[in-house]
């Protein structure tokens, strides 16, 4: 999606912040604000842990706020005093992830560390954001959405269960073609209308 494809919203529309954590592995920029309905983002916030990833992000989307490591989310700290600082009130957040899947993928085999490696138990840094975002929610009139993906068929069954109850939402299964540039069959937890 372009910018053009945006729906139109006034000069006053309603404050958008999103928060990226990893790459999201080419949703494409846009696209989340497009199917959601909303307005491009105000602010949009990006934790990276992969600098290779960083330099490709900050050519393609330079107006964005880099933060780095996102493990300074893991616990209170300068990652959420920053957070307090740009989130105005009655903002639609959108939380856009993918955790790293190193530990995940199928290629390792039955010898995989699953959800628990050093790399994929990253992923309990945007359940620990969410929860953050949640409890501010209604004192600030915030409306959070989560768009959160990672590999198929790497997960196991327990694990993927585990991350839905987390999240609170069932995956669906898609082709990241549907999203990005990227042709490959992904789960995603979408906590937004969808078909």
């Amino acid at each position: 999606a372009t910018d053009s494809n945006y729906p139109k919203t006034s000069a006053k529309s309603i404050p958008v912040m999103s928060t990226r954590m990893f790459p999201c592995r080419g949703v494409r920029r846009g696209y989340v604000w497009y199917l959601a309905g909303g307005p491009k983002p105000h602010v949009d916030i990006r934790w990276e842990n992969d600098r290779d990833a960083m330099k490709v992000a900050q050519h393609h989307c330079p107006d964005a706020i880099y933060r780095g490591d996102a493990r300074e989310l893991a616990e209170p700290g300068a990652g959420y005093e920053f957070l307090e600082q740009k989130l105005p009130k009655n903002a639609l957040i959108y939380i856009v992830a993918g955790f790293p899947c190193d530990d995940t993928t199928i290629v390792k085999g039955d010898s995989r560390a699953g959800l628990r490696g050093s790399r994929s138990k990253l992923w309990h840094l945007i359940v620990t954001l969410k929860q953050w975002l949640e409890k501010r929610q209604q004192s600030n009139l915030w409306s959070i959405s989560t768009v959160v993906e990672n590999v198929w068929p790497g997960l196991r069954p327990q694990e993927r269960e585990e991350v839905s109850e987390a999240l609170g939402v069932r995956p669906i299964l898609t082709d990241a073609a549907d999203l990005s540039w990227n042709i490959r069959r992904r789960w995603f937890w979408l906590d937004m209308p969808h078909d």
